[in-house]
């Protein structure tokens, strides 16, 4: 451990043991934020919820864009090896560890529950990253390039905890939800423009609107490409949700007919429950935005 990190930790222990424990164990908590000592915000956002766009935004505020994108092509990689690592992320950890939650400002982005879980869905099939997980769960042989229904998705989400999974598919809500901040914001991407939203917070604390620099609307178009494939035109059918997809079948989604396959809306939003409930008493505590910034 570095001295910076050494003396940091041992400020914030001596000075709020007890408030340095109960945000410890949040930290600890698998879930993905974002600090911002110089707004003092914790950001807190998921997988498959424009995370990658909360990404830009949040290292262009930091002025590390630019050395991100020099240094790795998926900026993921960057948050990882790098920014997560970071004497600046140690130093904002510190500051929220001394002064507490009340003199932090909260920025939850947030995406409807059933249709992230349908878009991890479609992220496991395009990659395959829960094939071993839901072979084991499932007892039996699971391929994306082979296929495998969403009911069948939903059915192995059933049969984990989603609170500590894979974060493609881990529930959005985290502990940092029922903290008291001294401002709450949060973002619906499914109500409200992200980027108006953020440019928006962006003015409150008076400083540069990240998504103003050229570069880094080059970059979210870039991202936004990635995911732009056709969506297939198939009829729906109750029973669409019960239909294999395989790899292939993510290059042309049937997004429309599995959106009308009512059982599997309605199981997902069982699974999902609690994050309905934690987008519900955020709200109710959330900064309003203008209206000209909703979809």
């Amino acid at each position: 451990m570095s001295r910076l990190r050494q003396g940091l930790k041992s400020r914030y222990l001596i000075t709020h043991p007890i408030r340095t424990h109960q945000l410890g164990e949040a930290f600890k908590q698998r879930g993905s934020v974002f600090l911002d000592q110089e707004i003092q915000a914790l950001i807190s956002w998921s997988p498959k919820s424009a995370c990658t766009q909360v990404l830009m935004w949040h290292l262009q505020s930091l002025g590390l864009l630019q050395e991100a994108r020099d240094q790795f092509p998926w900026l993921h990689n960057y948050r990882r090896a790098v920014l997560y690592r970071s004497n600046n992320r140690v130093a904002a950890q510190s500051s929220l560890y001394l002064s507490g939650p009340k003199r932090w400002q909260y920025i939850k982005v947030v995406r409807d529950p059933v249709k992230r879980c349908f878009s991890s869905y479609r992220h496991a099939l395009g990659t395959g990253y829960a094939d071993r997980d839901m072979s084991e769960v499932l007892a039996q042989p699971i391929c994306h390039q082979e296929g495998f229904s969403l009911k069948t998705f939903l059915t192995y989400l059933s049969q984990v905890d989603l609170t500590n999974t894979n974060p493609h598919h881990q529930l959005q809500s985290c502990r940092w939800d029922k903290q008291n901040w001294k401002a709450v914001f949060l973002i619906h991407i499914d109500e409200f423009d992200l980027a108006g939203c953020l440019s928006f917070i962006d003015n409150l604390t008076g400083r540069p609107c990240a998504f103003a620099d050229p570069m880094v609307v080059k970059a979210i178009h870039s991202d936004q490409h990635r995911y732009a494939t056709p969506l297939q035109r198939v009829e729906s059918t109750s029973e669409a949700w019960t239909i294999p997809l395989t790899k292939e079948d993510t290059r042309r989604w049937p997004q429309s007919a599995l959106l009308h396959s009512g059982e599997a809306i309605a199981l997902a939003r069982q699974l999902y429950q609690s994050d309905y409930e934690m987008i519900a008493a955020l709200r109710s505590k959330s900064q309003r935005f203008p209206d000209s910034l909703r979809r």
